[in-house]
């Protein structure tokens, strides 16, 4: 069976083959992980068993879409332009949110998978009590469910609402502090930068005309007050103002890219370390192959 990089290794699309080159060279644990573990999952039409944990399927569903994201963003890369009305740039960033959604959603399987195992436990105060959760449910569908439905039927976007747990798998899987907290810090400056082209609907790429090179606001300087006007942006390149502020956009993205798939393959390892673990642990193969989804009780197995 064909690997998910297989596939876009042998693509016809010049774009799709540098995509696998680009993890083959950067994030090598992500082939490592599905040949070990997530093939396991899959029929031999490709698609995921019907008969495994739901949570050994989110774990496949998330290594693909990770996968999809990376794609999306590498082939759009080269085409961002000026007034593009299909919004790549905003776009990029809005897929680049979606794999670290889809990352802290893989790393919340393998946690709860290895909680159902037994080989790793929640410590009682990450766990709510019914009222509490009702209360939490009610708040997230006056305030914040319209927007992720929205936003699931406009963008593809999953809607993750897992309130019984932490929202933050990742860091408990990540034992090296100093590698969590940059991390988080690239997190964060990306979410911020998507946050800032896509919340403020003017903005758009900028070009000198002279020269018709393409400019970005950097995004060390986003929060400068005058950066929240179209009109400050464009005339800031017109008369080249603080160049400094400014980069390429297609090479802002480019190194975005190699950075976010050179941390995932670290991330990657601690999951590879977490799976190899759940593999080896007794019941691992009943979850793996003719698993009962309707009579599981999940909660039960979490008492």
């Amino acid at each position: 069976m064909k690997t998910l990089l297989n596939r876009l290794r042998e693509s016809s699309d010049h774009l799709e083959r540098e995509s696998a080159t680009k993890v083959d060279t950067l994030f090598p644990n992500y082939e490592v992980m599905e040949s070990a573990y997530l093939i396991k999952i899959r029929n031999e039409d490709g698609n995921w068993r019907y008969d495994t944990s739901p949570q050994l399927e989110e774990i496949g569903m998330s290594h693909y879409a990770i996968l999809k994201s990376f794609n999306y963003i590498n082939i759009s890369r080269p085409q961002i332009s000026v007034g593009d009305s299909n919004q790549r740039y905003k776009n990029i960033y809005f897929h680049f949110g979606l794999i670290f959604d889809t990352v802290e959603n893989m790393a919340r399987n393998i946690v709860l998978t290895g909680s159902q195992l037994r080989i790793r436990e929640f410590k009682n105060k990450v766990k709510k009590s019914n009222k509490d959760l009702l209360a939490e449910f009610q708040k997230y569908v006056e305030t914040r469910y319209e927007k992720a439905f929205s936003d699931m039927i406009k963008y593809g976007r999953p809607i993750f609402y897992h309130p019984q747990y932490p929202i933050n798998f990742i860091s408990i899987l990540i034992t090296e502090k100093d590698f969590k907290t940059e991390y988080r810090n690239f997190e964060k400056s990306i979410r911020d930068y998507r946050n800032f082209y896509i919340h403020k609907p003017a903005m758009d790429i900028a070009i000198n005309k002279e020269t018709s090179q393409l400019f970005a606001l950097k995004k060390e300087y986003i929060n400068i007050d005058e950066y929240r006007y179209w009109s400050y942006i464009r005339k800031s390149i017109e008369v080249q103002l603080n160049p400094h502020h400014f980069d390429n956009p297609i090479s802002i993205v480019e190194e975005d890219l190699n950075r976010c798939l050179s941390l995932l393959n670290v991330i990657y390892g601690y999951f590879l370390k977490e799976m190899e673990g759940i593999s080896k642990a007794v019941g691992y193969e009943a979850l793996l192959r003719n698993f009962d989804r309707d009579s599981y009780d999940f909660q039960e197995h979490q008492s």
